[in-house]
């Protein structure tokens, strides 16, 4: 009394139908060999049953290789100086892009205008901005430059 359950609905006679259902198609899904076996032997099948048997018949999925391009590429590891140039004034990952500073510079005042021009370079005090909101430190933490 080795055998406990119900027998198996695909047995080892079964299993060269199953490879030439693959054979015939090799692309088609899970789902889709089921119902060819189904079709094939006259009874229902679940797709767990069939994925047992299929790996039991040593049938096993071949994937395409992966074209690659010809050119080849010269691998950049790391950040490096060639993904953003910097301003000599932009020392930090944090200050904003020239992209960037086009977008918020119109909230700042004209050059045109009157009065003392500014001690400070706007774009300095939004990048001193961005670091802190980027990197969570305090006020007192901002670099000295």
């Amino acid at each position: 009394m080795n055998k406990r359950g119900r027998p198996p609905k695909l047995t080892e006679n079964d299993y060269p139908m199953l490879r030439e259902v693959v054979a015939a198609r090799p692309t088609a899904t899970l789902d889709e060999v089921t119902a060819a076996v189904e079709k094939q032997i006259g009874t229902s099948l679940n797709k767990t049953t069939v994925r047992q048997a299929l790996r039991a018949a040593g049938v096993t999925r071949q994937k395409p290789a992966i074209e690659r391009d010809t050119v080849s590429t010269s691998r950049r590891y790391g950040y490096t100086a060639a993904h953003r140039r910097h301003e000599p004034e932009q020392r930090y990952p944090s200050c904003l892009t020239d992209a960037e500073w086009a977008m918020v510079s119109d909230l700042f005042d004209r050059p045109d205008t009157q009065g003392v021009p500014p001690t400070h370079s706007r774009r300095l005090m939004v990048d001193a901005c961005c670091y802190v909101v980027r990197t969570g430190c305090s006020w007192r933490m901002l670099p000295s430059d």
